[in-house]
Parts: structure tokens; C-alpha cells; sequence
């Protein structure tokens, strides 16, 4: 058996994800997430993933090259579109969303829109691990696909 270190494992992935149509911005991120789930001892949530999103990218329910979209808001609260997009993607969207807003009125709050969510959100990718202080974003919905509001 080969052994790689995170850093070609996390090049290895960034590739793969490329490959089906993420930015490399995103394939970095997803990557990066991946690897470092592993790394956390959360391999269910690692690079075990990457044949899922291959299988769901195949069956046209991830697309990687999609961006998320706020598709409605008011001054505290924003409903995220993930479009479909890798879900570590969506929810890092949605913590930026979250951040600002709680920054802007003091809170932050939302509703959730079923359809039209994200692939594949939780583990080391988990967006209020990196919300910072006074700030959170990014819940799950049911499976498959959750869905991501603030």
C-alpha cells in the first residue's frame, strides 16, 4: 500500500474535484476539508466522500462548478441557495453570510428552502468551526441534500 502524505493526498483530491468542474478555489477547499477530516479522525467525513461526490456528480445531484446564491434576505436573516454545489463550499458562503449580517444588526437568523441545497457539508468542513466569535451559520437539512441557512 502507497502512503501519501496530506499535503499530495490534499493535491490528489484538489485534481479530482477539478476534474469534475470545481474552481480551483473551491477543489482546494473541498480538498483541504477532506484531508484535514482524516487528519481529526473523522474518516467517514474525509476523503471517503470524494467516490460519493464522484457518484453524485455522475447522477447529476452535485454540480462542483456551481455557486451559491443568496435568494432572499432581510438586514439580519438570509436564505442561501447552494445550487448543488459541494456543500463545504456552501456553508463556508453561508458563515460569510452569517458573520456579516450578526456584524451588520447585531444577529443573525433564517429559514431553510429544501430543494435546491448541497452535497456533502459536516466533519472538518463544518462551517461554524470557522464562524469566529459572536457568530454562526450553516445548518444541515435532512438527507441527501441539506440545506443551509443563517
Amino acid at each position: 500500500m502507497k502512503i501519501l502524505s496530506p499535503d499530495s493526498l490534499r493535491v490528489l483530491v484538489t485534481r479530482a474535484c477539478e476534474r469534475m468542474g470545481a474552481s480551483p478555489e473551491d477543489a482546494a477547499q473541498v480538498a483541504t476539508s477532506l484531508v484535514r477530516s482524516n487528519l481529526c479522525g473523522y474518516d467517514s467525513h474525509g476523503i471517503f466522500r470524494l467516490g460519493q461526490y464522484h457518484e453524485w456528480w455522475k447522477a447529476g445531484l452535485l454540480h462542483p462548478g456551481a455557486r451559491p446564491v443568496v435568494s432572499a434576505e432581510t438586514s439580519f436573516a438570509a436564505r442561501v441557495d447552494g445550487r448543488y454545489a459541494f456543500g463545504r463550499v456552501v456553508g463556508a458562503f453561508a458563515t460569510r453570510i452569517a458573520i456579516r449580517k450578526a456584524r451588520q444588526s447585531g444577529i443573525a437568523a433564517g429559514g431553510h428552502r429544501p430543494h435546491r441545497a448541497s452535497l456533502g457539508q459536516g466533519g472538518g468542513g463544518a462551517p461554524g468551526i470557522r464562524s469566529g466569535r459572536g457568530a454562526s451559520g450553516g445548518i444541515g437539512g435532512p438527507r441527501p441534500r441539506p440545506a443551509y441557512f443563517l
